[in-house]
């Protein structure tokens, strides 16, 4: 409420552009309120820290693929495992030669958990949370027999030598 109060205190387009309130104030005046109009922009957000942070955090519609389905005009109920962005990050990592970027191949899977948890406890839709699950499944399966096949052939090449 304050914010709204120095915003029409120095607002140039007050009472039909007149500037009645402004006229009144100094310019180092003026310059201190539009600062602190300034830092204070993100204080809602921060006064509810818990919950901005939930919803940053918040991956689950890099999953959801309504757009998609749409497209195909029922053409399709399904997409394969590679068209799913965590698969594709993880896979990405899984194939690039910066062998840095392994350490990080089980976050992209975190996408999953929150996509089952959005179709589950804000669409309440089970079968949302079922197909999660699968693919999860899937992609899992996938990510440890290409990690394991790297590994292996990893080490069949330092035997060689």
């Amino acid at each position: 409420m304050a914010r709204t109060q120095l915003e029409s205190l120095i607002s140039e387009r007050a009472s039909g552009g007149k500037k009645v309130l402004r006229k009144e104030l100094d310019a180092k005046t003026i310059e201190r309120i539009s600062i602190f109009l300034r830092k204070s922009t993100h204080w809602p957000a921060l006064f509810r820290l818990s919950d901005s942070l939930s919803e940053a955090a918040e991956l689950s519609q890099l999953w959801f693929r309504e757009f998609y389905l749409e497209m195909t005009m029922g053409q399709r109920i399904q997409f394969p495992i590679e068209m799913s962005i965590p698969w594709i990050l993880t896979d990405h990592i899984l194939t690039n030669p910066d062998s840095s970027l392994i350490e990080g191949a089980l976050y992209q899977l975190d996408l999953y958990n929150d996509a089952a948890n959005y179709s589950l406890f804000n669409f309440r839709k089970r079968f949302l949370f079922d197909e999660v699950e699968a693919e999860v499944n899937l992609c899992f399966d996938q990510f440890i027999y290409k990690l394991s096949d790297m590994v292996f052939t990893h080490f069949k090449q330092l035997a060689s030598w």
